[in-house]
């Protein structure tokens, strides 16, 4: 069989003496494939798809009625392929839209106590090259925080960007309160989790092992208080472990995850307990957020 023989139609053909078709087909030369007889007055059969225009001239006026004709083989898949070519060309192509949209902003919504700053933050935003239908970056994001956070009353300001909308989250208080002078010092011993600063000069990094009072964030490296206030947050990853018995496990566990979850801002990240000598090594790792003017 050569590859157009791979290229079928299913004729189902219906008359009184069925397997005459046959000798009809083969005295004109047209190649037949997959016959079978379903009943006495039914048969069905295979032919090129390039003969089946042929075909039906042949059986059109005659005794026989051609009830079916429907692609079979290659042909089948070619047809299947031709109905779901569009729902495929669809998909990607709104994949790729989504994909495109992700990259600009399309929406910008201001939330929070301070929403009615709308028309201010929106003017920010522009002065710092943000605005719908631009590509969103962060490198100005410290700056913009900056700036509305400086509007009368505004105590809080994150700027977020979900898919193509950038939600800016604005919360007022009744009163400001008055700047802390100093600067930031690590509150715990840990790992650098994470580390804004808005105001002042950063001494570690993301990743960078500290200290418990090291400093963090000051005025060009000094402690002391300076005409600059510092405006800063960071996440300590801290540690703790510890060795217990095996019949005091499950106590000794809840006794120290209470005791690390008092803790001022401490959030457990994780607890666990491994096989050691006669008992366990109990280790939990935790959060502990320290800010100043934020």
């Amino acid at each position: 069989m050569n590859i157009s023989g791979l290229f079928l139609v299913k004729l189902k053909i219906e008359g009184l003496y069925p397997e005459g078709v046959i000798s009809k087909l083969k005295r004109e030369e047209i190649p037949l494939f997959h016959v079978q007889k379903r009943d006495k007055k039914t048969l069905e059969l295979c032919v090129e798809r390039k003969y089946r225009k042929k075909v039906f001239t042949i059986l059109e006026h005659s005794c026989y009625n051609i009830v079916k004709a429907e692609p079979f083989g290659l042909s089948r898949a070619v047809e299947w392929g031709k109905i779901r070519i569009g729902f495929f060309i669809g998909a990607i192509l709104f994949a790729l839209l989504c994909a495109l949209s992700n990259l600009f902003i399309l929406r910008i919504e201001v939330v929070g106590t301070g929403d009615y700053y709308r028309r201010e933050v929106l003017s920010v935003l522009g002065e710092n090259g943000v605005g719908i239908g631009r590509r969103y970056s962060d490198k100005n994001a410290a700056e913009i925080t900056a700036q509305i956070l400086a509007f009368e009353n505004v105590s809080f300001c994150s700027l977020k960007k979900s898919g193509s909308v950038l939600r800016v989250e604005v919360q007022t208080s009744a009163s400001t309160p008055t700047p802390q002078r100093g600067a930031l010092v690590s509150p715990a011993s840990g790992t650098v989790y994470s580390l804004t600063v808005i105001r002042g000069t950063a001494q570690v990094a993301e990743g960078d092992t500290v200290e418990k009072g090291q400093l963090l964030v000051g005025v060009n490296g000094e402690t002391q208080e300076a005409q600059e206030t510092v405006m800063a947050s960071v996440q300590i990853l801290c540690t703790f472990t510890a060795q217990i018995s095996e019949e005091n496990k499950e106590g000794a566990l809840a006794s120290c995850l209470l005791e690390i979850e008092a803790l001022s801002s401490a959030q457990v990240q994780s607890a666990r307990l491994t096989p050691e000598g006669d008992g366990y090594l109990l280790e939990i790792t935790y959060l502990v957020t320290q800010s100043l003017n934020m």
